[in-house]
């Protein structure tokens, strides 16, 4: 529980004092790997990044570079994909362009993240290079990578991002093996969480008059 306990507290609580914590315990981490728990280092990892900024994220994005330790990488990886300023985020998605990481090792986490402030940034990245995307993802029989393309869009909750989603995919993913597959259960998501939104939202607001 604690795992998941600090990163709600810290990421998504902001609590300053553990925010601090981490980002002196990350720079110690990325240094030596003994400075923090097996189990804490990603919880730690990923709550440094959601705060950090430039420095840090050259200092992960080196880290990742040089370890040959898959799991060390992986955590790594999702660090990177846990920084929350979109010039950052596009830095992230840009890794995906380059020869630096394998794909089949990199490709979700650095792809679908999306920062809550900035939900478009990878349905963007892939809308505005999808021909560099599709020359460089495997696209084995059974494990077709573009097939998960659509999922850039697991975030959104509203109707013009959903009919934007929709109209850019549903050409091309016939394309890809469990592509329509992939958009439909996506597009399904973004329906519940809009009548989700719906449902709740006068209650929330009704109840949010009291504070």
């Amino acid at each position: 529980m604690r795992q998941q306990l600090v990163a709600l507290v810290a990421r998504d609580g902001e609590d300053p004092e553990l925010i601090a914590d981490a980002q002196k315990l990350a720079l110690r981490w990325i240094e030596d790997r003994k400075a923090v728990d097996a189990q804490m280092a990603g919880p730690v990892m990923y709550v440094a990044a959601s705060h950090g900024d430039q420095a840090l994220f050259d200092r992960i994005h080196a880290a990742a570079l040089m370890t040959q330790d898959r799991r060390e990488r992986e955590i790594l990886l999702y660090a990177l994909a846990s920084f929350r300023d979109p010039a950052l985020v596009k830095q992230r998605l840009a890794l995906l362009l380059t020869n630096e990481f394998d794909l089949r090792e990199s490709f979700s986490a650095l792809l679908f993240p999306a920062p809550r402030s900035a939900p478009r940034l990878p349905f963007e990245f892939v809308r505005d290079n999808l021909d560099a995307l599709l020359k460089k993802l495997p696209r084995e029989v059974g494990s077709d990578f573009a097939a998960d393309l659509p999922r850039v869009g697991e975030d959104f909750c509203n109707a013009a991002d959903r009919d934007d989603l929709d109209a850019f995919f549903k050409p091309r993913v016939d394309g890809y093996a469990g592509g329509p597959r992939t958009l439909a259960q996506t597009l399904e998501g973004i329906d519940l969480c809009i009548a989700r939104k719906k449902a709740l939202e006068p209650s929330l607001a009704e109840f949010l008059k009291n504070y």
